[in-house]
């Protein structure tokens, strides 16, 4: 008499995008598989704890528009460190050497971090147009709720293409969309980082050029009622400005070319790693992959500590200016 078999559970089938073969590979890398790991994981880890720093001290500051937008780019950065130092630390790339984690947790945690990144930078654009009074590319992109639409939805489209693929391996052709997505975006984010460098460039040049031809007679006049240049005269008023406005640029190119970087290594990933997810390729050579982690790994960071550039300075400065306005109302309120 036959046995009913009992039936399987629903378990996802191993990760559909090609990858190296395990064992083989750990032996080619060496300690490198570790140094990758463990190196980006614990940088990862710093700059959640950063993050986690940076947005605990903006909660004094949300009323300021700039400290709202700031704000949510700390939260957003913090769940994307913090999701690359659980999927580095763990089970990383699904290779099973330290902990053998549920497929679909590992896939949602990473697939949490390419939104958040470019979320990121969206927000931080956004903020140099909106406080800086710039002209936009796109007016559409000047409207915050237009942009949170957009990225909500680049969230739920990642994280259901994740999912599909996970529970069906065949579909892992879906991943080029998310790819692709993700390159435009870049590309996008580019762009408006460009214009805007190029927009203030352009202004502070043209200010120095009027400071150069008009300097003299604001000189004359302050020497002749003070004996020495005043603190009022239009140059140096506008040196904090000027710093502001280099700061900008610096930032802004900065961003433009990790992005352009991120856009090369997507296309090399796309075909020259995984062979636009071509079902017939099972294993990839474990060198050009590591390869590409590391890179792609680097760049994260390097776009992390531009963030925490961005946001460390402007946090201290608004601190400062804070502090500086309860004391001064606290000396107006004794004089009373």
């Amino acid at each position: 008499m036959a046995t009913a078999e009992p039936e399987k559970e629903a378990t996802p089938e191993p990760n559909p995008e090609p990858l190296p073969e395990w064992e083989t590979a750990f032996k080619e890398w060496n300690s490198w598989w570790e140094i990758h790991n463990f190196g980006f994981g614990c940088a990862f880890v710093i700059l959640a704890l950063f993050s986690l720093f940076c947005l605990v001290r903006l909660r004094s500051l949300q009323k300021l528009t700039l400290g709202r937008y700031f704000a949510a780019v700390s939260g957003l950065l913090l769940v994307f460190t913090t999701s690359r130092a659980l999927y580095l630390l763990l089970d990383p790339y699904e290779g099973h050497k330290y902990l053998v984690l549920p497929v679909v947790v590992v896939r949602v945690i990473f697939a949490l971090g390419y939104p958040c990144l470019t979320s990121v930078f969206s927000l931080i654009n956004f903020a140099f147009v909106e406080v800086n009074s710039l002209k936009g590319i796109l007016k559409k992109l000047q409207n915050i709720k237009f942009l949170s639409v957009v990225i909500v939805g680049h969230f739920l489209l990642v994280l259901i293409i994740y999912l599909t693929v996970t529970f069906s391996p065949p579909l892992a052709n879906l991943f080029i969309i998310c790819q692709s997505i993700l390159i435009l975006w870049w590309l996008a984010l580019v762009t408006c980082f460009l214009y805007c460098a190029g927009l203030v460039f352009w202004d502070q040049k043209l200010k120095i050029k009027y400071f150069n031809s008009d300097s003299k007679t604001y000189e004359l006049s302050d020497v002749v009622k003070t004996g020495k240049p005043s603190r009022s005269d239009p140059e140096s008023q506008n040196v904090e400005k000027s710093k502001g406005a280099r700061k900008i640029v610096r930032i802004s190119c900065a961003v433009a070319i990790a992005g352009l970087i991120s856009v090369v290594l997507e296309f090399y990933s796309l075909f020259g790693v995984y062979k636009l997810y071509s079902l017939d390729e099972k294993f990839v050579k474990p060198w050009p992959w590591w390869s590409y982690q590391t890179a792609s790994r680097t760049i994260e960071i390097c776009l992390c500590c531009i963030v925490a550039y961005i946001v460390y300075p402007t946090l201290k400065g608004r601190q400062t200016d804070a502090t500086n306005n309860t004391n001064t109302k606290t000396t107006n309120g004794t004089r009373k």
